[in-house]
Parts: structure tokens; sequence; C-alpha cells
């Protein structure tokens, strides 16, 4: 019964969707039915509608007021030793999740994720987001799914097998982003990293 509503799910999103999502849905169905490849990548080169998308996702927000905060001193110092930040959980938090991307198909399609961000000398930030297809994730957190590897000595995997999505991208150092952590800790202090203005 699951199976019949997330595929018909699928077809609905399929019919739906439009550029730049569009590139998304029919990797989503391939995953569906267990043709996906173990790994898909997108980048802003090739891919930039849907980078523009991605990169305002709400937690990919919150994942850059994160990485300004932990750069604060050099930026304050004016040394510019900028440090990476690795393994940021950018959780969907399912109700939530669903509402905040709206209309956003992109956003949609996205997961929780992974997000890593390194610095490109001292000027600019490079972006490596990765969000990983499970059963788990694809039946929407049920208790007791057991997710499937990726077995690539199948021609055809079992239905919903983990597949990685890989989304890169760069962007420029921002000192007024800086200045928005500031305010930020100050307007919304219960909340570690809101993502506004980010």
């Amino acid at each position: 019964m699951r199976y019949c509503i997330l595929a018909l799910l699928f077809m609905v999103l399929k019919l739906q969707s439009q550029p730049p999502s569009s590139i998304l849905y029919p990797i989503l169905w391939k995953w569906f039915i267990g043709k996906a490849d173990s790994v898909y990548y997108f980048n802003s080169t090739q891919n930039g509608d849907l980078i523009g998308n991605v990169r305002n996702a709400y937690q990919v927000k919150r994942a850059t007021e994160f990485w300004y905060a932990k750069n604060m001193d050099s930026f304050g110092n004016g040394k510019q030793h900028w440090a990476g930040m690795s393994n940021f959980l950018g959780s969907f938090q399912t109700f939530y999740g669903f509402y905040r991307a709206g209309f956003n198909k992109t956003q949609q399609s996205l997961g929780t994720f992974i997000v890593h961000i390194q610095p490109k000398g001292k000027d600019s930030i490079q972006y490596t987001l990765i969000d990983i297809k499970s059963r788990w994730s694809g039946l929407l957190h049920i208790p007791l799914v057991k997710n499937r590897l990726y077995n690539p000595t199948r021609k055809t995997q079992k239905l919903m097998t983990n597949v990685k999505w890989i989304f890169t991208w760069t962007d420029a150092i921002k000192p007024q982003l800086f200045h928005q952590r500031t305010l930020n800790k100050r307007l919304y202090p219960r909340r570690k990293y809101s993502g506004k203005g980010f």
C-alpha cells in the first residue's frame, strides 16, 4: 500500500514538474523502481537553476550561518585564515520541512542532508551537499524500515536502494554576513542558527 501511494505521488510530481526540478523527478522514479545509479552529481556550471534552488534551502542557510559564526575571529582580526566546516546535518523535520519548502519542488525533493563548506582561497567558499535517498527517508521515517545498500554487482537494484545526490557550488565570502550573524544572535537568542538573512 505504501509503495502504491508513493508511486502515485511520484507520478503527480512528475506531471507537475518544471525546470529546474524536472531534472530530479526522473531520477527519483529510477530510484523508486531500482534503476538508479549509485551517485548523481549536480554543479552550478551544468545545473545552475537547480543549484540556485538548493542553495536557498532553509538548512543550507543555517549551515552558511554556522560557517560564518565559526570564522568570526578570523574576520575580526583581519587575517582571513578561514576554517572549513564538515558534516553539518540539515534535518528535513518532516512537517516543518514541507512547510518551508512550500512550492519549491527542488527543495521538496531534498530530505535530510549533510553540508560541507571549505574555503577556496581568501575570497570564496565551496559547498558540497550530500543527500542520500533511502527507503527510510522515502517512507517518511517509518520505524523498523531497513535501508538497502547499493550493490554494484546487480544489474537492477532492489526498490529504493540507497543513492547519493551530490550538489557542489562556490560562493563569494560576504563581509556583511558576519554582521548578519551578530544580529541574528541578538534577534534569535534561543535558536543557535536561524539562517535569517543568509
